[in-house]
Formats: structure tokens, C-alpha cells, sequence
């Protein structure tokens, strides 16, 4: 992973986690959760929906990314605080503690 650019990923995320989880509710004609509405609403969008669902897999993936690149940036750094006791081990290395 390039060290450089981890700062990137952490806006990936928040847009395509965003857009993939709002972007169908959006669409005219989107049910608001009463009655049976949903099933004709999905099968007329389904493309929609199935990208959406890529964009959110895509958002997912940014945040282990950027998760990762900040536990080397912190590594890297010196950081030997543990505020939150949870220990996560990376292939190869000791575990290391995120904050």
C-alpha cells in the first residue's frame, strides 16, 4: 500500500458510503415504508440498486484502507497510546493497538 496516499481513502469513503446508502431512497417513486410498494420499486430499479450496492462495497473497502494506512501512519509515528483496547493484528506484524 502506498504510504502516501491513505489520507485519500478516508473522503472515499464518506461519498461512496454515502451516495451507495441514499442515492436509491432518492429516486422518484421510492417507497416511504408503508405497504407493498417496495417489491414493484426494486425490480423497475434494479441496476440502481446493484450499483449502489457496489458503491457501498467500494466505501467499505476505502475504510479498512484508510484505517490501515492511519495504524501505520501512527506505527510510523511513534504512537504507543491505547484509548480503546482493541487490538488488531495485520498480516505479519504484532498486533497493534488503534485508537
Amino acid at each position: 500500500m502506498a504510504r502516501g496516499r491513505w489520507p485519500l481513502y478516508g473522503p472515499v469513503f464518506a461519498v461512496t458510503w454515502m451516495v451507495g446508502q441514499s442515492w436509491p431512497t432518492a429516486l422518484p417513486g421510492a417507497p416511504d415504508g408503508s405497504g407493498d410498494d417496495f417489491d414493484q420499486f426494486y425490480a423497475s430499479n434494479e441496476a440502481v440498486h446493484l450499483l449502489a450496492a457496489v458503491l457501498t462495497t467500494i466505501g467499505a473497502l476505502a475504510l479498512v484502507m484508510f484505517t490501515r494506512g492511519l495504524t501505520h501512519a501512527l506505527d510510523d509515528a511513534g504512537w504507543t497510546q491505547d484509548t480503546t483496547g482493541v487490538s488488531v493484528p495485520w498480516p505479519g506484524r504484532a498486533p497493534v493497538r488503534c485508537s
